[in-house]
């Protein structure tokens, strides 16, 4: 018997409640995610981020304060290396031109199980 994955603890960034239960919930059922902080804002992100670590930041693009890229790059400058994913529903050429170094994009459009794939990816150690 293989024993269980070492969970994923991510920081999931998003200001719609609907949608951050629905991928929570979706991403608990992969059996190695943890949602182990939400925000609905990116100053509560980057706080969150000041408090604890995470294997992975689920980051939205838009917040009610400031851009999820922002926010990225904020962590970025912070010196915050933790693997950041961020999810919009805009044109993904524009979201990637303007996201900083080592964050990755995926669509919001894009089916559930594509989206708990790109978290585990997103999640795996660069090399």
């Amino acid at each position: 018997m293989t024993p269980p994955q070492p969970s994923l603890r991510v920081l999931f960034v998003e200001d719609h409640p609907l949608f951050r239960m629905a991928l929570g919930m979706l991403l608990a059922s992969t059996g190695n995610v943890e949602i182990a902080a939400e925000a609905d804002r990116g100053a509560d992100a980057l706080a969150r981020v000041e408090e604890q670590e995470f294997d992975l930041i689920l980051l939205d693009i838009r917040l009610p304060d400031m851009s999820g890229i922002d926010v990225a790059r904020e962590l970025r400058e912070r010196g915050c290396d933790t693997p950041i994913l961020v999810l919009s529903m805009r044109d993904e050429s524009e979201v990637r031109r303007l996201l900083p170094a080592g964050v990755s994009f995926f669509s919001k459009a894009a089916p559930p199980e594509e989206i708990a794939a790109a978290v585990q990816r997103a999640a795996q150690p660069a090399g």
